[in-house]
């Protein structure tokens, strides 16, 4: 069971978007997670552990968009037990499933990071994300793709209804004209704006590197 994408997280937000950008453009995929997901045809699935995850479908590429839920406040500060629950999908989830991709011949790789993330920030959710990037980096993909999205909209599989939520989206409503230049990528964006960003760069006119997606913009480095 070949295709051109596998999709990890297929039910989230980033990775559903995605899903619907592959069924929009006839492209054959492989949605890969934990369960089921509804209406969407079981050849088109595949269901693992990724506690004990060896082996994955062929592919030419693939899409990891895994991530811990948190509320906004553990993005600043996480307890013992929650750095241990995120740590293990955000990073050993995500370094395991590059290795097997490796090995199995896929050549492009897409990642969702985080604005900020650096394996030098004192902050555990941003060093972590960071940590994962050089990993991933140090398996020489033809083409890696790293979203850094700010504060991303659009609807939830599980709502997130939390009061730093609803400041975080107002405060963009109020200032958003405000952040522009180097500012800009400071902005709440779409997920479908982030998924459509990645389906771009998978594309024959971005050649073979690294690249960031942050905001709306995509670059080399």
């Amino acid at each position: 069971m070949n295709a051109n994408f596998l999709i990890f997280g297929a039910s989230g937000l980033i990775g559903g978007h995605f899903k619907e950008i592959c069924e929009n453009n006839g492209e054959a995929f492989i949605s890969v997670g934990r369960r089921y997901i509804p209406k969407l045809d079981a050849n088109k699935q595949h269901i693992v552990n990724f506690d004990t995850l060896e082996t994955l479908p062929k592919s030419e590429s693939c899409v990891i968009c895994l991530g811990y839920p948190l509320t906004s406040y553990q993005l600043i500060r996480m307890g013992k037990k929650t750095k241990e629950k995120f740590y293990k999908v955000d990073f050993e989830y995500v370094q395991r499933i590059a290795g097997i991709l490796k090995k199995n011949g896929t050549k492009n790789l897409a990642v969702i990071s985080s604005l900020g993330a650096s394996k030098y920030s004192p902050n555990f959710y941003l060093r972590t994300k960071g940590l994962m990037e050089d990993s991933l980096k140090e398996l020489s993909f033809d083409k890696l793709i790293i979203a850094r999205p700010a504060h991303l909209l659009g609807d939830r599989e599980v709502p997130r209804n939390e009061i730093g939520i609803t400041i975080i989206e107002l405060f963009d409503k109020v200032f958003k004209n405000f952040l522009i230049g180097p500012f800009k990528k400071y902005r709440n964006i779409h997920g479908s704006v982030v998924s459509n960003k990645i389906y771009d760069s998978f594309g024959e006119s971005y050649e073979p590197g690294i690249y960031i997606i942050e905001n709306d913009k995509i670059k080399k480095i």
